[in-house]
């Protein structure tokens, strides 16, 4: 009789659990990741790579990623606070490899939204968990914040191809330049503090 009444109190408390979970999220509202981090790092995939050439020519990177994945995250998987409307999102996680880039031969790079609706970031630290690169969009317009300018490439000329358009990212011994569906073009190694330039790319 005792073992009944305890998988009866069991069951019963699994049924108010999964009430209680139903209760907090009753509607899920699907936040996309911003179009602009999409259309600028959508193609950081692995298969694909970016071969770089410094100024005199002397040094070659290749720039590829592995270890990628995809997670979906929905809010309803919390039971910190009772909530009618959730949300879900997706956040794609991935190594990116560079010789020259960064103090260390590997990044850990992110595309997320982190749960806010309104915009998503995409960036990548070094091994010491250094900041290398990152900018965030809004969802709603074609403007990065942070440093990041969106500006006009008419005059931009590398390795013989014009780009018309594309951002230009500065900060403290750093300088990225990058495009749409392509990617980054050139960025300030900080081992040497050498330019490295896109010299040709493969996209699946």
């Amino acid at each position: 009789m005792k073992n009944i009444l305890l998988l009866l109190s069991i069951i019963l408390m699994l049924g108010n659990t999964s009430c209680i979970r139903e209760r907090m999220c009753k509607n899920h509202t699907q936040c996309p990741t911003a179009p602009l981090i999409l259309e600028y790092f959508g193609n950081y995939k692995p298969g694909n790579y970016w071969i770089f050439e410094n100024q005199d020519g002397t040094k070659r990177d290749s720039i590829y990623v592995d270890n990628y994945s995809e997670y979906q995250y929905k809010s309803s998987e919390s039971n910190t606070k009772e909530q009618d409307d959730c949300i879900e999102y997706f956040t794609s996680s991935f190594d990116i490899h560079s010789k020259y880039w960064g103090t260390s031969n590997k990044f850990l790079a992110k595309i997320s939204n982190d749960g806010n609706c309104d915009g998503s970031t995409f960036g990548f630290t070094d091994t010491l968990n250094y900041g290398i690169f990152g900018l965030k969009a809004r969802a709603s317009d074609d403007t990065f914040q942070s440093t990041i300018q969106l500006v006009d490439f008419n005059t931009y000329t590398n390795n013989s191809v014009l780009y018309s358009k594309g951002f230009k990212y500065t900060n403290i011994n750093s300088l990225v330049l990058g495009t749409p569906k392509i990617g980054i073009v050139q960025f300030l190694s900080r081992n040497t503090l050498d330019t490295f330039s896109l010299l040709k790319h493969y996209i699946q």
